[in-house]
């Protein structure tokens, strides 16, 4: 490489680490972390939709492909702008609508926390297997450039500083024009596996606090974990007849085939119980009570 090419990636290493840290000072909140407190311009989103298409992979296998086979690849690419336009159009503002963190969390107000665990396992071992490939790809361009072997440039990308076993390391990131970057945020493992296995058993409002102090100095899930969802269906029963009652519009159009609206019935009884209502059977609950 040329002394100047050298210098452009100095240059843009050493601006990644002062933006990152400069940008640690503005995500207190999960909202803010998760979501940029969803204060993002349609456009951002947009944007965003689109970079999550381009990776290591599509600048080093494309082009590499490219030169072995031709071109005839890139027409799997021209129906991604409709499928964008679609997602953008159809997918984004629904899971706006529904206020929630994840699309596996709308998931399992949709259905239950079954499918909201299996369709999470299939996300985290496909994308395991195809960060194995990210990981790989540039590896493979590093070793030319830089001389070295294979796999020790793999091993310098996982370097273990990046694993210790007593924390769980996340990043967001959002994109640079009205959105920033999310900062690093080391949790601890233990807590947040005791509070992802009571997700059904503690209150709703409980589990998303605990999530928003997670990594304090001090934090202990224990007195999160002490609290107990309301479970009981003799008691929630009433709330649900109630909401039922007051939203006769939605309950109609539900049963009439709009069965996206069981997520919004679900959720105006969690809110009406304060978040303290096992969402499990909540949503039980209300299909039943529609189908009758």
């Amino acid at each position: 490489m040329h002394p100047l090419d050298w210098a452009i990636v100095a240059a843009y290493i050493s601006w990644l680490v002062w933006d990152g840290v400069k940008r640690t000072r503005l995500e207190r909140t999960t909202a803010s972390y998760f979501l940029a407190n969803r204060s993002l311009p349609w456009w951002a989103v947009g944007l965003s939709v689109m970079a999550t298409q381009l990776s290591a992979i599509t600048l080093v296998g494309t082009t590499g492909q490219g030169y072995n086979d031709g071109m005839r690849f890139v027409q799997f690419y021209y129906g991604l702008p409709i499928a964008m336009v679609l997602v953008g159009a159809f997918a984004v503002p629904m899971l706006r609508r529904a206020r929630v963190y994840t699309a596996y969390e709308y998931l399992e107000r949709r259905f239950d926390a079954k499918t909201r665990a299996l369709t999470s396992l299939l996300f985290l071992l496909s994308r395991a297997m195809s960060c194995g490939v990210i990981v790989a790809a540039p590896a493979v361009v590093l070793s030319v450039i830089l001389g070295w072997d294979v796999s020790g440039v793999v091993e310098e990308s996982n370097d273990p500083a990046w694993k210790r076993g007593d924390e769980v390391f996340a990043m967001a990131r959002y994109p640079q024009l009205g959105g920033g970057y999310a900062e690093y945020a080391a949790v601890p493992a233990g807590d947040l596996a005791k509070l992802v296995g009571a997700r059904e058993r503690i209150p709703r409002a409980a589990f998303d606090e605990a999530l928003t102090r997670l990594g304090e100095p001090g934090f202990s899930a224990d007195p999160y974990l002490a609290q107990e969802a309301v479970a009981d269906a003799s008691e929630l029963e009433p709330i649900v007849e109630r909401i039922l009652a007051a939203n006769p519009s939605q309950v109609e159009a539900y049963r009439n085939g709009k069965e996206g609206l069981l997520g919004f019935l679900v959720g105006q009884v969690m809110k009406e119980t304060k978040g303290k209502a096992n969402p499990r059977v909540v949503n039980e609950l209300v299909r039943e009570k529609l189908t009758v």
